[in-house]
């Protein structure tokens, strides 16, 4: 191999690299194409993307156990908008199911506060977090009122509706 081919390789997985930086690896699944000019041989190119994304999988792989991967700030942010988006999947299924019609009111709010947790930005303080918290508690609150039980049995009066066979409307 020639000393333009290894800086090519290099260029491109350096582009790589930059590609998947916060990209979390169980979403680098898409197969890239790099290039630096548009007027070179493309089976050129598709020889030194195949090599640098050879070389970049095998670096990768060997670094896996030395330094973690996990963007640990692009975790919480997902973790904590799939919990404000199940609570929401959840809420608006039971709305939409009509199982408990006394309890719209009480779903409503629920709705809000993962609606407003969703448009708004990942917290970025130890405040900010706390505040989140503190909102998903209110919703186990608002689920707790609107089934009028405590908290420990509404995950029990859940269930108990869930299982209950009924029919498509």
């Amino acid at each position: 191999m020639n000393h333009q081919f290894e800086k090519d390789i290099t260029w491109c997985m350096e582009k790589i690299s930059a590609l998947f930086k916060f990209t979390p690896y169980w979403e680098q699944t898409f197969t890239v194409f790099f290039s630096q000019d548009t007027r070179t041989d493309q089976h050129y190119w598709e020889k030194v993307n195949h090599e640098a994304i050879i070389r970049f999988r095998t670096l990768q792989s060997s670094c896996m156990f030395e330094t973690p991967l996990i963007d640990y700030q692009a975790a919480y942010t997902e973790v904590t908008r799939l919990l404000l988006f199940s609570i929401n999947v959840i809420t608006s299924n039971i709305i939409d199911t009509d199982d408990f019609p006394d309890m719209n009111a009480e779903l409503e709010k629920i709705m809000t506060i993962t609606h407003n947790g969703l448009a708004t930005r990942a917290p970025s303080s130890i405040q900010a977090h706390d505040a989140l918290l503190m909102q998903i508690q209110h919703c186990l609150q608002h689920f707790a009122t609107a089934t009028n039980s405590p908290l420990a049995q509404f995950y029990f009066r859940v269930a108990e509706v869930a299982a209950t066979p009924r029919s498509f409307r």
